[in-house]
């Protein structure tokens, strides 16, 4: 993963971590915040990617760029092309990309619910700004991206934690679609 994607989404975390606290949250109530808030920007770089047009993913074939996770990775799926020729190597496709971020998406479920009951015992709660009535013919990259905007500026605790649960919901959208 890109250290400048790291250093965004780690300092957004220390940012908020100060005021999960002082709002009762729990060890595993901020775990959850982090990986929400670590999934918000990693969609958001993704999509900023797919408008530019610049692969998301790194090449496998890149190693040098890579960190050693991932090329520990890169060489067990050569490994596997090796053994099974059958089965195309799809690279960093779009599609690949799409349900990379989808498969992404899907894992922080868990990390979602916990942070959704955790905001709803919060006194100064915010009510969602989407849901079912406004997804139907929803632009999702156009109201993620809106949403992202107002979460980099946002300055209040509630208000940063209704953007978070609202673009994870745009997310788990696109997921869906993505999904393959």
């Amino acid at each position: 993963m890109k250290a400048e994607l790291i250093e965004r989404y780690t300092a957004i975390q220390t940012a908020i971590k100060a005021d999960a606290l002082k709002h009762s949250f729990e060890a595993d109530d901020v775990a959850s915040l982090n990986v929400i808030i670590r999934l918000t920007v990693e969609f958001a770089d993704y999509l900023d990617h797919v408008d530019r047009g610049i692969p998301w993913l790194p090449d496998r074939h890149e190693n040098s760029k890579l960190s050693d996770h991932l090329k520990k990775v890169n060489d067990l799926l050569d490994i596997f092309h090796s053994q099974n020729p059958e089965i195309p190597d799809r690279g960093s496709t779009p599609e690949f990309e799409a349900s990379y971020a989808a498969g992404s998406i899907f894992a922080g479920l868990q990390s979602f619910y916990t942070l959704h009951q955790t905001y709803g015992c919060l006194t100064d709660q915010l009510p969602a700004t989407i849901g079912l009535p406004q997804l139907q013919g929803v632009d999702v990259k156009k109201e993620f991206t809106a949403r992202y905007r107002e979460f980099l500026t946002a300055t209040g605790f509630s208000q940063r934690c209704r953007l978070l649960l609202d673009m994870y919901r745009l997310q788990i959208v696109f997921a869906g679609l993505a999904h393959s």
